[in-house]
């Protein structure tokens, strides 16, 4: 029996569409395999990670210098707990930062969305992100480490580091650091202390020598957050502006917490990808 014409056109037809879809799937293969070895910076052996860090705080001894100043005043009755607060703080938002990349979640998702728009709601909504991130120092701070807290030491690194983000960075893009991080998100993460430290700094090609930041521009951050905490501390000790301080404090939680969790509730319904644990990019850091 001879077999129908259109039958003999199907069976093709359908060994073209899975072998066209096999070459589909090999490309793209090929193309997330190019894309995580340039996005896996180059591994650094612990002398190299020591000189970085040497070399950072060498070249960048003004803006060191200029944090350290102003974390005593600040913190001047509770020296131990201001610096302590402020390092902390630092280790903890690159932690934090790193993990959001390593996982796709309801959690993280505002911040994955941040890196593949360039929109008002992806900066919107990455501004929603700092604004609450306090929230979550302030609990771990005051039920895990008291004794190590500095309440002002945490506004400060808070108006350190999001000004940072937000101005030096997104606004005058005064380096290529962190617009690095937009392209190889699992570099770059900042600060480029913690990073040398943690060993995801950037510096592939092996040929480029300027990998370590110039982080001297913190300086301006430095000096203006550490007068607006002044001026809130003086603030602060009258009754009457304590309580307005206070009810602003408490109306941003109430306001911009439920904001952030609306957003990302209608990120995570209407995002394509699938919502899984990429990496545990934190439990790899010590071994």
């Amino acid at each position: 029996m001879s077999i129908p014409e259109y039958s003999v056109k199907t069976k093709e037809n359908v060994d073209k569409q899975k072998d066209k879809k096999k070459g589909k799937k090999k490309k793209r293969n090929d193309k997330q395999k190019k894309i995580k070895k340039s996005n896996t910076c180059s591994k650094i052996n612990k002398t190299s990670t020591c000189q970085d860090f040497i070399t950072s705080i060498k070249k960048n001894y003004k803006s060191w210098l200029t944090l350290c100043v102003m974390i005593y005043i600040i913190s001047y009755d509770n020296l131990l707990q201001g610096y302590m607060t402020f390092v902390i703080s630092m280790i903890l938002a690159y932690l934090l930062h790193r993990e959001t990349h390593s996982i796709r979640n309801f959690f993280t998702i505002a911040h994955h969305y941040h890196h593949e728009h360039n929109n008002f709601l992806s900066h919107f909504i990455q501004i929603l992100n700092e604004l609450n991130a306090p929230c979550i120092f302030h609990i771990l701070f005051t039920y895990c480490i008291p004794l190590l807290y500095d309440s002002w030491s945490l506004i400060f690194f808070y108006i350190f580091y999001t000004s940072i983000h937000n101005i030096n960075y997104s606004l005058f893009h005064v380096n290529t650091i962190h617009e690095m991080h937009h392209t190889y998100p699992e570099t770059n993460i900042g600060p480029d202390i913690c990073d040398i430290v943690f060993q995801s700094k950037n510096n592939v090609p092996p040929e480029v020598t300027n990998h370590i930041e110039d982080t001297n521009h913190y300086i301006y951050n430095i000096i203006i957050g550490g007068i607006i905490v002044i001026i809130l501390q003086q603030l602060y000790k009258t009754e009457k502006y304590s309580s307005i301080m206070n009810k602003i404090a408490n109306n941003i939680t109430i306001i911009l917490l439920p904001l952030l969790l609306v957003l990302s509730s209608i990120l995570c319904y209407t995002d394509k990808h699938d919502h899984k644990y990429i990496k545990p990019n934190i439990a790899n850091l010590f071994t």
